[in-house]
């Protein structure tokens, strides 16, 4: 089915978003790069409490922009687990989640202040600084594998 077919195709780059026929396509996309990421045992997550979480970042979405919306973020996730599986840089596994993370939210309602607001909500304010750490650690790597 999709699901199969979609777990293949987030390995590679001819990756569609706009090809998924789900409703929810970053719930499917985050879902499945969160697993073949192993963050679900690394973090001991419950596959219930991810879907909710991830169910409610997708609503905060709006559907009629044409492109700041759902699918635009499930591509931006993809395209990062495609980074994270091909650019031989060894990440931590928080590295790893923070990144899939950014990428499921980063333009959610186009507006830093929800996100900000939606971090609270969720006890997660910790993210946006260990993002920052996270960038400063991969420019470093990509330095240093270029020398």
């Amino acid at each position: 089915g999709e699901g199969m077919d979609l777990h293949l195709k987030l390995d590679t780059r001819d990756f569609d978003p706009w090809g998924i026929k789900s409703d929810h396509p970053l719930t499917h996309v985050a879902l499945i790069t969160l697993d073949l990421n192993c963050m679900f045992p690394a973090f001991r997550l419950e596959s219930s409490d991810v879907m909710a979480c991830i169910t409610e970042i997708e609503a905060a979405y709006h559907e009629e922009n044409a492109y700041h919306n759902s699918r635009h973020a499930a591509d931006v996730v993809q395209a990062l687990h495609y980074f994270i599986s091909n650019c031989h840089i060894q990440l931590t596994q928080v590295e790893v989640f923070a990144l899939l993370l950014a990428g499921m939210i980063h333009d959610v309602r186009c507006c830093f202040f929800f996100i900000f607001f939606f971090f609270l909500r969720w006890k997660l304010i910790y993210i946006p600084f260990r993002l920052a750490i996270l960038a400063r650690t991969i420019h470093s790597k990509l330095q240093q594998s270029q020398s």
